[in-house]
């Protein structure tokens, strides 16, 4: 629960992947590419 707005903290997970599909279909495969925790970049 929460909300989007500017200066608002946020935790995100970027994904390198084309679509939603690549989760399911290539497991074990990083597909991480950036993770903000509290809205500072973690990785």
């Amino acid at each position: 629960v929460g909300h989007l707005s500017p200066g608002a903290r946020a935790d995100l997970v970027l994904l390198d992947a084309p679509s939603h599909v690549h989760l399911a279909y290539r497991p074990g495969v990083p597909l991480v590419s950036a993770v903000w925790h509290r809205g500072e970049r973690a990785v």
